[in-house]
C-alpha cells in the first residue's frame, strides 16, 4: 500500500498539492492515539492494524508503528513533490526497500 501511495504521488505530484493543501482532512496525533477523519487515512490505518495483528505485535506499539509506516511513505511522497529535490531511482522501489527492511514492526 505504501510503495502504490509514493509512486502514485510521485507519477501525479499535482493530486499531492490538491489533497494535503486542501485542509479538508484532519489526521490527530496525541500521546495514545492517531486517529483522523480522512478516508485514505483509515484505510492505511485498518490494514496495517490487521497487518500487526497477523504478525502478533503487541498492542502497545501499534500506534508508533503506525506513526513510522506514514511518515515513510508520506514523507517519500511529499520528497517526490519537492522541485528542488531530485531522484534518478525508482520511487517505488525505494519504498519498497525501506518498507520492508528497515522499518521493524516488533
Amino acid at each position: 500500500m505504501g510503495i502504490a501511495y509514493v509512486e502514485f504521488f510521485a507519477d501525479n505530484p499535482h493530486y499531492f498539492t490538491f489533497i494535503y493543501d486542501s485542509g479538508d482532512y484532519r489526521i490527530d496525533l496525541t500521546e495514545d492515539t492517531f486517529d483522523g477523519d480522512f478516508e485514505p487515512f483509515h484505510l492505511f490505518k485498518e490494514i496495517g492494524l490487521l497487518c500487526m495483528e497477523y504478525n502478533h505485535v503487541e498492542k502497545e506499539k501499534h500506534r508508533d508503528n503506525l506513526i513510522v509506516m506514514w511518515a515513510t511513505a508520506h514523507g517519500l511522497a511529499a520528497m517526490a513533490n519537492m522541485k528542488g529535490f531530485h531522484y534518478n531511482g525508482d520511487w517505488g522501489a525505494l519504498t519498497k526497500k525501506l518498507l520492508y527492511e528497515k522499518i521493524i514492526l516488533s
